[in-house]
């Protein structure tokens, strides 16, 4: 019974180390050691193969990426630093996205527009 408590002692006595995975011996924790996190692992959305670096190019977003990063961020301040990301990238985009329309849509109305005063001069003229 002594061998067993000196053994349990030994085990927790500060400074004992005993690896989970021998492949790293200086690992203390009892979950594995994981090296590296694949990002399919965490993500499973759209392709984010050609991102690389480009994100730092973005003012906005080059801001955002420490302070999700930190782990004194709660996450609940996280997730609403992502929501509020989202809703202004969204409405940009909504902007965009009817400007273009209009930009696109005014040859047209203009064609239109054009062939009926034609039609309307030709009809005067009869």
């Amino acid at each position: 019974m002594i061998v067993a408590a000196a053994a349990v002692l030994r085990l927790l006595a500060p400074g004992a180390v005993v690896a989970a995975d021998p492949r790293y011996p200086d690992w203390p924790c009892n979950q594995l050691k994981v090296p590296e996190i694949s990002v399919a692992a965490v993500w499973a959305g759209p392709s984010i193969d050609g991102v690389g670096d480009t994100w730092e190019n973005d003012p906005t977003i080059r801001e955002l990426v420490p302070r999700l990063a930190a782990r004194r961020t709660p996450m609940d301040e996280a997730e609403k630093l992502i929501a509020d990301f989202l809703t202004g990238s969204t409405r940009i985009f909504e902007d965009r996205r009817k400007t273009i329309n209009y930009v696109c849509e005014v040859p047209g109305l203009i064609e239109r527009r054009l062939f009926s005063l034609a039609r309307a001069i030709q009809q005067s003229l009869e």
